[in-house]
């Protein structure tokens, strides 16, 4: 937050803060008097494979809900599963699932994630942030046709006003990746796209989400 403050590139902030605290709306109430304060996240793999399925993470996530914020869902594969289920119980609150849900590029292994991942883009709610790609595939040797199929299933499931570009940056630099280079990488993975589409995954969608004053 000091560093959005001292940086107007920053035009939001998306905040690791605990949802199961009883402290959390006193909190919110503080990080809501700055208008770049847009949403929040948590590392799901650190926790407990059903920790996103218990009541308080649930009354957390209605509190985001009922403040207008948004929540994203930082996730690997096999915790897709517990999704479906949470997302009904907030049809209101904006979910977007981060670097595609991180699938096993490396390995080629695209299913149960494709299955999983359709169902979740069955809920209005719930968009697809298309980042993190090169951290998924072989960090030393990856190439743009790894990531094809996973990319295309997205696009297909999500349509293209649910989903955003996301850079990973700094940690795309893990892969030998430089913000253009994971740039230039996804636009390259769209060569159907219409110019207007393209506008709206690398910039307008991600305007809306997260309601960017841009």
């Amino acid at each position: 937050m000091e560093l959005a403050k001292n940086h107007s590139i920053i035009k939001g902030v998306v905040a690791g803060l605990d949802l199961t605290s009883t402290d959390l709306p006193k909190v919110l109430d503080d990080m809501q008097q700055n208008q770049l304060f847009k949403g929040c996240r948590h590392i799901l793999e650190l926790e407990d494979d059903k920790w996103i399925t218990r009541e308080d993470v649930f009354q957390g996530l209605k509190v985001l809900e009922d403040r207008g914020l948004t929540f994203d869902l930082l996730i690997r594969p096999h915790l897709l599963k517990y999704i479906p289920d949470l997302v009904r119980r907030l049809p209101k609150l904006k979910f977007v699932v981060d670097h595609i849900a991180e699938p096993y590029v490396k390995e080629g292994k695209i299913s149960p994630w494709k299955e999983e991942i359709a169902a979740i883009a069955d809920f209005p709610n719930v968009w697809c942030k298309i980042s993190g790609l090169v951290s998924e595939g072989d960090l030393n040797n990856w190439k743009k046709e790894d990531f094809q199929p996973y990319v295309d299933h997205t696009i297909k499931c999500f349509g293209i006003d649910r989903c955003m570009y996301g850079s990973d940056w700094p940690v795309c630099s893990e892969a030998g990746c430089k913000y253009e280079d994971v740039y230039t990488l996804l636009n390259n993975l769209l060569p159907s796209l219409s110019d207007e589409d393209k506008e709206k995954l690398f910039r307008e969608n991600g305007r809306k989400f997260y309601s960017l004053q841009i």
